[in-house]
């Protein structure tokens, strides 16, 4: 049985994240992802990471989450920013691992709304719905790969703006 921990991401795990990232999003071999520029990008701007998680098998970083600040309307709250997991370690609950972590804190935290651009199927399991559902809008994204956690009743409503990091990067 592998020993498994999750914790949140140190300095000391930034090369490793990033191949992590390139991996799990690299569809085609030797063209960077636009998530691994995408990494860089949130990494080069502090302001725009909440918090990130690793998930590590025997001492190995595996899986990655990024937590992000967004503005949904005028007020605050959370985004998960990417999920990655090292195709070899895929489908092994490492994903779910991280974003039960991630969530976990963020409700500690009193946050409001959670948002996530991803596979409905997957995101539902924590609760996610189509954002507008709950009356969070993007121009960027569309539902209903574009989901919503409320954390509270008195959650924000309105357009989603997501850090520069994601606004400047070109697809």
């Amino acid at each position: 049985m592998k020993a498994v921990d999750v914790r949140h991401e140190e300095p000391r795990d930034a090369a490793r994240v990033r191949s992590v990232v390139a991996g799990a999003f690299g569809a085609e071999p030797g063209v960077e992802p636009v998530e691994a520029r995408l990494l860089d990008g949130l990494r080069a701007d502090p302001a725009s990471i909440t918090t990130g998680w690793v998930v590590e098998a025997d001492g190995d970083v595996v899986g990655h989450l990024l937590v992000v600040p967004v503005t949904v309307g005028d007020a605050p709250a959370a985004a998960i920013g990417m999920v990655a997991v090292d195709p070899a370690h895929q489908k092994k609950g490492y994903g779910a691992e991280l974003v039960g972590a991630a969530l976990g804190e963020l409700i500690q935290a009193g946050e409001t709304l959670v948002v996530v651009l991803g596979n409905p199927a997957y995101y539902g399991r924590f609760g996610f719905v189509p954002a507008p559902v709950v009356g969070v809008e993007s121009p960027l994204y569309p539902s209903p790969y574009m989901q919503a956690l409320p954390l509270r009743v008195a959650h924000p409503r309105g357009e989603i703006t997501y850090p520069r990091p994601y606004r400047d990067l070109e697809v």
